[in-house]
């Protein structure tokens, strides 16, 4: 039995957890040593309960490993476990980092951005969402959720659109898809980004996986972004465990009288940063990302090669929202004369696109 083979069979036994495998890793010096041990050694310094004791007692190691091994290969996966080089660094870090983790495709190697929501979501929610992550993968930034119904699904979508690469964490194991009308998507994100659980294969979506796999969403993550969420939302646990990771929580606005929005308009009331437009995102995460995007990016989103200093000036008020020129010339700091000089220019140059009522917008 190699040491990974050790560190897939406890991760397997009930009531165990990844905090306590590791200590009993430290403990012993490897994971093999564990299944060395007798009933006595259990009961003499490791304080297992007895029901604990029952289902070590009672778990079959070697079929275990022979069908779990067969499921991993039948569905193409692979485990990475918390002391392979695969393992991703930044998720080390995290407060009960997983021991074990189920992977289908390439995870990224710089953490992305959760975007999660309700399942239940409205046109407003989805489209925001789309739209949202669509702009991350235009930049080279991840998208991680939940393949969940609703904002989850949307988000990933959207990533896929713009050719992104997206992360889906599961509450279950890779061998069924769930839900079943994600299907094709989960196919897709295998083939462009990667599914990940801590799960067992063959491991059901059962309620209390969810909050424990709400953890690795924001350990892979910058920051959560909550868009539409109810006051009971799963959402709220993975803005919750990003707060404990010390990580920056964004919040979508919703109409007051939408049950939707109740959760999310919660966390602005409590602290998180509030989200209007996607400019909002960047320039909060702008010091993470300077790291990882080219520095044209990192500080304006826009690519203002050949521009000159007036008309790059400008060109960054604008974003792919609609903005009225009484706008562009507030952000800009400039005069009304000159910003109309200007605009004009970047239309010809195919920057900028003119909408009725004197709004402007990226082209």
């Amino acid at each position: 039995m190699t040491e990974q083979d050790a560190l897939v069979a406890l991760n397997a036994i009930p009531g165990l957890g990844s905090g306590r495998i590791r200590k009993l890793v430290d403990h012993l010096g490897s994971a093999r040593q564990f299944f060395k041990l007798s009933r006595k050694d259990l009961t003499g310094g490791f304080l297992f309960s007895e029901n604990a004791l029952k289902k070590i007692c009672e778990f079959d190691r070697d079929i275990f490993l022979q069908n779990e091994y067969n499921l991993i290969h039948s569905h193409q996966a692979r485990v990475a476990t918390f002391y392979d080089a695969e393992y991703p660094e930044h998720l080390k870090n995290i407060p009960g980092a997983p021991v074990v983790l189920y992977l289908k495709g390439t995870l990224p190697a710089e953490p992305g951005l959760a975007i999660v929501g309700s399942r239940q979501a409205s046109i407003y929610g989805l489209t925001t969402a789309e739209k949202f992550s669509g702009r991350l993968a235009e930049l080279g930034i991840a998208v991680v959720s939940g393949m969940a119904r609703g904002i989850d699904t949307a988000s990933h979508r959207g990533c896929l659109r713009a050719g992104g690469n997206t992360v889906a964490v599961l509450g279950r194991g890779l061998a069924d898809i769930y839900p079943l009308e994600n299907t094709d998507l989960f196919k897709q994100i295998a083939e462009q980004g990667c599914v990940v659980s801590e799960f067992p294969m063959a491991t059901p979506p059962v309620a209390f996986n969810f909050p424990a796999r709400n953890r690795i969403i924001s350990g892979l993550s910058l920051a959560v972004l909550v868009i539409e969420a109810t006051l009971t939302s799963g959402s709220l646990i993975t803005a919750d465990f990003a707060l404990e990771q010390g990580k920056e929580v964004f919040a979508v606005p919703g109409k007051i009288d939408d049950p939707r929005a109740q959760g999310t308009n919660r966390l602005i009331k409590q602290g998180a940063k509030i989200i209007t437009s996607f400019d909002d995102i960047l320039e909060e995460l702008k010091p993470q990302l300077r790291a990882s995007l080219p520095q044209e990016e990192s500080q304006n989103a826009l690519n203002e090669k050949g521009l000159a200093p007036e008309e790059a000036a400008v060109a960054a008020a604008l974003g792919r929202e609609p903005l009225h020129i009484d706008d562009v010339v507030l952000k800009s700091r400039r005069p009304l004369a000159e910003v109309t000089g200007i605009l004009l220019t970047l239309e010809l140059k195919r920057r900028v696109k003119q909408l009725p009522g004197k709004y402007f917008v990226r082209a």
